[in-house]
């Protein structure tokens, strides 16, 4: 299971709390996962700024070339993960609440 098969689940069927909550599992452990992976990567992207910075005038060049870099492209993605684990982790905290909030109020 991905984060966009959740997300895929999330547009187009009705979650249940139960669900929700077995979903934010995996999402946090995705999260979890994300932010060793992007540690790992900024530690990389540091020791690669330090080695390519004598090669350009200026830091900001230092930096665009790395962004540009499969480093800075790795370290990217996994930032852009971490945020999508963020957000979705949000809605299904909130879906279990509203949910479970509902049926206490129905009873």
């Amino acid at each position: 299971m991905t984060l966009d098969s959740i997300l895929k689940e999330l547009e187009n069927d009705v979650v249940t709390p139960s669900r929700a909550a077995d979903l934010l599992v995996f999402v946090s452990a995705r999260y979890g996962r994300a932010a060793d992976e992007y540690v790992k990567k900024s530690a990389e992207f540091a020791k690669a700024f330090n080695d390519a910075r004598e090669k350009f005038k200026s830091d900001t060049a230092t930096e665009r070339y790395l962004e540009n870099s499969e480093l800075g492209i790795e370290m990217n993605y996994w930032k852009y993960q971490l945020k999508k684990a963020e957000m979705i982790s949000k809605s299904l905290s909130t879906l279990v609440y509203l949910r479970t909030a509902e049926a206490k109020n129905i009873l």
